[in-house]
């Protein structure tokens, strides 16, 4: 029996514009997946889909939508749900507000996978308005799929306990793990270079990192990424960075991110929101060290990397605890040592043999 399995609910695939935690999943996951009885359709939204890349083991379906903060991912998940329901047998969703639509595919008999990249309904770019809907997603989903999975185990265990029912755990991995134990020595003379790669979003909280950097030649930062929809907060941003001779940089990918983490003394998640943080991952791959807020989600990460998790972890929205953290960075020359034992915990292969073992249990 071949098992079709859409994936719905991400912007595109690398190698196009947009290169994210979801896209990252379905390319690793898929291409280790993927046989003569399970076939993947994906549906990217056309408005990030420069070219249909030669991949054989996803079939793509570029849908369409309304471009704005509210209504892209509401609108365009609608439309890859009606597309998808005549050619497969489970439909994956990929974050809770395309989940909404998720009682389409029960109601014409398919099954329904849910795989939560974070708690969407708590982001600070989200309105009044909006937060109702993705609670009510959240709802519809908890309610119609027949499996749900979270990167985090905090949110995994908060649901499973509202919910009583169960919410799965796997994590995310990086692309690449190194063989052996890296380090990188940091210079006590000159500034630290101090980098932030990711989205502009409020729930970033880039603007603490700013401030922890502001008016001091100890410290040179750059910030690289984008801001869809977020034009006032990126200004926002521009404004107190020009006094502090912040640079600010395009997303990058590939070799590219390789090669900006290269150059950097650290790199540093603010965030306020995360549901694992596959950057975190890739600088520990480069043996970049990473400050990081002390959300719960960073801190399961930590706790695998490295066996002093608190040298690395701020208070959330603490600027003087953010820079201390800098501080005694640069002073002690600490360099992040992790135990490479966490690639047999994080590895797409792993992740890749728990969905199929999913999939192929609720098509049963």
């Amino acid at each position: 029996m071949t098992i079709v399995i859409s994936q719905i609910g991400f912007r595109s695939l690398p190698n196009n514009l947009i290169i994210g935690g979801i896209e990252v999943w379905i390319n690793e996951i898929s291409k280790r997946i993927h046989s003569d009885h399970i076939k993947f359709h994906v549906y990217p939204r056309s408005k990030y889909t420069e070219t249909e890349a030669d991949r054989t083991y996803v079939k793509e379906f570029p849908v369409g939508g309304i471009w704005t903060k509210n209504l892209e991912t509401i609108s365009s998940s609608l439309i890859a749900t009606l597309q998808s329901i005549k050619s497969t047998d489970i439909v994956h969703y990929h974050g809770n507000l395309a989940a909404l639509w998720s009682f389409i595919p029960k109601a014409f008999g398919k099954k329904v996978v849910v795989t939560l990249h974070g708690r969407d309904w708590e982001r600070a770019k989200w309105g009044r308005l909006m937060k109702v809907v993705h609670r009510l997603s959240l709802v519809i989903a908890m309610n119609f799929a027949d499996r749900i999975i979270s990167v985090s185990e905090n949110t995994s265990n908060l649901l499973s306990v509202k919910s009583r029912r169960k919410v799965d755990f796997i994590p995310n991995a990086p692309t690449h793990f190194p063989r052996a134990r890296y380090t990188k020595t940091i210079p006590q003379c000159g500034p630290l270079n101090v980098c932030f790669l990711g989205r502009f979003v409020p729930e970033k909280r880039i603007e603490d990192l700013i401030f922890a950097c502001s008016d001091n030649q100890d410290f040179e930062l750059v910030i690289v990424g984008s801001a869809p929809y977020m034009d006032t907060y990126f200004e926002m941003l521009e404004t107190i960075g020009k006094a502090s001779n912040v640079k600010f940089l395009p997303p990058v990918f590939g070799e590219d991110k390789r090669a900006i983490l290269s150059s950097s003394d650290c790199l540093v998640i603010p965030s306020d929101v995360e549901g694992m943080s596959l950057i975190l991952l890739e600088a520990a791959n480069l043996g970049i060290p990473t400050i990081a807020s002390d959300i719960p989600e960073n801190r399961w990460i930590m706790e695998k990397l490295t066996d002093n998790p608190d040298l690395y972890l701020f208070e959330i929205g603490n600027i003087e605890d953010l820079r201390a953290k800098l501080y005694y960075l640069k002073k002690h020359s600490c360099c992040q040592s992790w135990n490479t034992e966490i690639e047999k915990l994080l590895n797409w292969d792993k992740v890749a043999a728990k969905y199929k073992h999913i999939y192929e249990g609720v098509c049963k």
